[in-house]
Formats: C-alpha cells, sequence, structure tokens
C-alpha cells in the first residue's frame, strides 16, 4: 500500500493505470510460475517499472483529475486574516472638562450706587433727546447755543457803535465771558436764573439795557443788583431747547434785532416770544 503523507493529495489505487501496464503485470505472473524467487525478482523489477511510469505520467501532467483531486481533498480551512476590531466611537470622558463656550453670557455682575445713578442720567437723557420736555438746569457754568446759527452768547461791540459792549453771537470755542446760571431761590417760579458773567477782573449780571420792558432792547453786563430785568426764566420747548424768556416784560424773550441776519458780531436784543423761532431756541449746556 502506497504512503501518504497527511494533508498530501490523494491518488488513485494500481487498478486506475492503464490497461497496458495490468497486462504486463498479468503476463509476468503467469510466466513465472511457481517459482517464488524468480517472482519476487519479477515483482520487485515489475514494481519499478510500474513507479517510474507513474512518476513519468505525473511529470507529464497526467494522473487524476485536478477537480477530482481538489473535490477529495479537504477545504483548507482559511485562517481568518487578522482584521482591526471596529474602533469603537469615541465617547466624550466623563472627566473631561468642558470646552469654554465663546457666547455665553458673562456672570452677572453687581451694579454699583455711582452705575445706577449714571444709568439713570443717561436714561433721563435718551428721554429728552427723544423730544420730552428738558429737566432745569442745576446752578453751573453754561453756553447758551443759538438753534439758528449754533452760535453762542458772547460780549463783543455794539454794531453801529463800537465804543460799546453788548451782548452778541460768537463762535462757542472763543465765547467770553463764562456765564454762570444760577438758580434765583426767591423767585416765585421754578426755572428762573441770575446770569452771572465772569470776566478776568470782576463778575457783572447780564440785563436788559435802561431795566426796559420792551422789544428791540439789547443787553449787556450790568452790576448784580438781583431787578428783574437781570432775571430769566429758562421755558422748555423741546429736548434740550429753551426760550430764554425775561422776568421783567410780558412775553419778551431772547433773540436778534428785527430782520438782523444769524451771523458772529450780530447784537442779541428782546423780542416777542415765539417758540417755532430758530432765533430765540436755545441749548444750555
Amino acid at each position: 500500500m502506497q504512503n501518504e503523507e497527511p494533508g498530501g493529495p490523494k491518488h488513485s489505487a494500481p487498478r486506475d493505470l492503464p490497461a497496458g501496464m495490468s497486462e504486463l503485470w498479468e503476463k509476468a505472473r503467469a510466466g513465472l510460475g511457481a517459482n517464488r524467487s524468480m517472482a519476487g525478482v519479477a515483482a520487485a523489477a515489475a514494481l519499478v517499472l510500474i513507479v517510474a511510469v507513474i512518476w513519468a505520467v505525473m511529470s507529464a501532467g497526467g494522473g487524476d483529475d485536478p477537480e477530482a483531486a481538489a473535490e477529495d481533498e479537504p477545504a483548507a480551512t482559511e485562517s481568518p486574516s487578522p482584521s482591526a476590531s471596529p474602533s469603537p466611537s469615541a465617547s466624550p470622558s466623563a472627566s473631561a472638562s468642558p470646552e469654554p463656550d465663546d457666547h455665553a453670557d458673562p456672570p452677572p455682575q453687581e451694579t454699583t450706587d455711582d452705575e445706577k445713578e449714571a444709568d439713570e442720567g443717561a436714561t433721563e437723557q435718551a428721554e429728552t433727546d427723544s423730544g420730552g420736555l428738558s429737566a432745569m438746569p442745576d446752578t453751573g457754568f453754561y453756553q447758551a447755543r443759538q438753534e439758528a446759527s449754533g452760535l453762542c452768547l458772547t460780549q463783543g461791540p455794539e454794531p453801529g457803535y463800537e465804543e460799546r459792549t453788548v451782548t452778541v453771537l460768537g463762535d462757542c470755542a472763543e465765547a467770553y465771558p463764562d456765564l454762570q446760571w444760577e438758580a434765583e431761590d426767591a423767585a416765585e417760579e421754578e426755572g428762573v436764573y441770575i446770569v452771572e458773567m465772569h470776566f478776568d477782573e470782576d463778575t457783572d449780571c447780564l440785563g436788559v439795557d435802561y431795566e426796559g420792558d420792551e422789544t428791540g432792547l439789547l443787553l449787556s453786563a450790568k452790576s448784580c443788583a438781583w431787578a428783574d430785568t437781570q432775571q430769566f426764566k429758562l421755558e422748555p420747548v423741546s429736548g434740550g431747547v429753551f426760550l430764554i424768556r425775561t422776568v421783567s416784560g410780558d412775553d419778551l424773550c431772547l433773540g436778534q434785532l428785527k430782520d438782523q441776519p444769524s451771523e458772529e458780531g450780530r447784537a442779541v436784543a428782546t423780542r416777542n416770544c415765539d417758540a417755532g423761532d430758530p432765533k430765540q431756541r436755545w441749548s444750555i449746556g
């Protein structure tokens, strides 16, 4: 019996050899007869011949059908390739610190009393600027700016009579003297002021010429006497804008001489109050 290596291909038995080989085998057996020695020699020779023939056939590509041999051969167990096990989805670590959110609202901060007062003041100013009537300014230094020209109250020569100084319109940046609006405590109405004029050498008060109560009167520096012609009432017109009324005259406001243009150096004078006249509308600040 032919030995086979474990796992090697299986081959057919001698009966599957070509018919010529079988006949040769039978003739050898018949010719030798009972002579066992000769039979043994002949058998050995025949075996050698058979092995040579089989080797030649196999070398030439003969032999069993490869497909049949493959069917007989046990299927080789395919060793699974060590495929990398799928990586588990990265799950956020419980101990990982959350990244800061750039859009997160900042923690609330306590508001100081000063900040509250500033906010309230800003709110009042916003309400004033939106068209509401202005609150009366406290005592302090303020400029009076005319709405028509953007010029401010200052001092200059009287038109046509340069030897005398009166109140005229001028550049706000160069306005002189400084005007201190001082609330009059003794006044019967709120919003009445004395306007102190602080010159380099002394302090006077703004007053109507001749202590009059008529239209067309100029204004100039007077010795402070707290007279009615030196008292002025701020009357709110719109947000931050006032008429400057004279207390001495009935329905008299600060404006300009009739038909005078609003230009630098033009004199300020008393006029009949008209809230719609931009020459009589003043911002105090």
